[in-house]
């Protein structure tokens, strides 16, 4: 995945602000992210997740955490799931990780960040929170979507954070994808550079923003390897453009994407 480039140098330049990018908090400034901060964000954060969670049901097995960077919420999965398994691109922050999450529920493994390195159905569980709207294309999304599917037990839930829109439906509607379409290439162009840059050791701060169309995500999970995931939109009214999913896979072959809303 080109994207892991980038997240390759941000787990080494700064392991908390590439997770948490806050204004003033960058490492080295003087109000830089300490840890107490940083974990005391993830528990918050987790405290809001697991609301939501719980609506759906929460089995307290095996739980896979895609992208978990410096362990913000893998340590508080680690309180609500038999077993923990955090992955990421960044051996950088793997390790920063390994250090100070203590719990002994909680393992940090690398990931080539498209396939989960576990057996097939062998997750109750996976999360993941500002990951996907970091990658460089859809396509590398449904890839992840199709794996996690793979490592799905019958009856498991996934939760993710993705940025969605909602494009308008009147008769200007029809202009929008190619706009959207063109500012993406000229994105991916900037990126291609930015990385080029920085392989030759120039540090170019690249963040991608990937959004998703509300619409084409129910099409292509009804069209692909994980159509037997039914899916859940939430509104995070806290989060903004980011809106938390929920999926349950379920026993059946097919089963139809219902959309409901929660304050």
């Amino acid at each position: 995945m080109k994207s892991n480039i980038e997240w390759k140098i941000w787990g080494e330049r700064g392991p908390l602000y590439a997770v948490a990018t806050w204004q003033g908090k960058e490492r080295g400034s003087p109000n830089e992210w300490t840890d107490q901060e940083f974990y005391d964000l993830g528990r918050s954060d987790w405290e809001d997740f697991l609301r939501h969670r719980q609506h759906y049901g929460l089995n307290p097995g095996k739980c896979v955490e895609i992208g978990c960077g410096a362990g913000r919420i893998t340590g508080q999965l680690g309180r609500c799931f038999g077993d923990v398994t955090g992955l990421d691109v960044s051996p950088h922050q793997l390790a920063y990780a390994r250090i100070r999450v203590p719990e002994s529920n909680v393992t940090f493994s690398p990931s080539d960040g498209t396939r989960l390195p576990v057996a097939d159905a062998t997750c109750d569980a996976v999360f993941s929170v500002q990951v996907f709207q970091h990658f460089e294309a859809h396509a590398d999304a449904l890839a992840v979507f199709r794996d996690t599917f793979r490592a799905l037990k019958p009856g498991g839930t996934v939760m993710v954070h993705l940025p969605l829109y909602d494009l308008p439906d009147n008769e200007i509607a029809g202009l929008f994808p190619p706009i959207i379409a063109f500012s993406k290439r000229v994105s991916d162009w900037k990126a291609m550079l930015d990385r080029h840059s920085m392989l030759k050791g120039h540090w170019k701060p690249v963040m991608r923003t990937l959004r998703f169309d509300r619409g084409n995500c129910t099409t292509n999970f009804a069209t692909s390897a994980i159509h037997a995931l039914s899916s859940r939109f939430l509104l995070c009214e806290a989060a903004a453009a980011i809106t938390p999913l929920s999926w349950r896979r379920s026993l059946r072959e097919r089963m139809p994407v219902a959309r409901s809303r929660y304050s």
